[in-house]
């Protein structure tokens, strides 16, 4: 990496509000791709596949982690031996297909998850409502 490199890596963290690792990192005169936030930190999740919108990978890390634990042929909460509500979240088909439950349930409501027991945030309900919008692409 030459001198250049890394003081425009120094130059893109300071002209950023927070310094990421991809763009500091990046050459100079090379097409950044913004940084994914990880779930939980209060941040939209926005995984860019090149066009802005959210990536289904995204999407599906969120119902992992938040919606799985009940929905799911294997639950892994205690108490629950079946998904819940006969619903199941383990397949990207079955994601897709409950998307309009999701936006109503996890989205515009939050009553999902049941007593918000995996506390997801308000930016990964935000995150999955953009997912949604866009048209639910897996």
């Amino acid at each position: 990496m030459s001198i250049v490199s890394k003081l425009s890596g120094v130059i893109a963290c300071f002209s950023i509000v927070a310094c990421s690792p991809t763009l500091a990192s990046t050459p100079a005169n090379t097409p950044s791709t913004p940084a994914t936030t990880v779930p939980g930190d209060n941040q939209p999740v926005i995984e860019n596949p090149g066009n802005g919108m959210v990536a289904f990978a995204t999407a599906k890390s969120i119902v992992d982690q938040h919606c799985v634990v009940c929905h799911s042929q294997s639950p892994t909460q205690p108490n629950f031996s079946s998904p819940a509500g006969g619903v199941s979240f383990d397949t990207p088909a079955e994601i897709k297909a409950k998307a309009s439950r999701i936006r109503a349930r996890a989205v515009n409501s939050t009553s999902m998850p049941q007593g918000n027991v995996t506390n997801m945030t308000d930016a990964e309900r935000e995150t999955l409502g953009k997912w949604i919008e866009e048209g639910a692409n897996l």
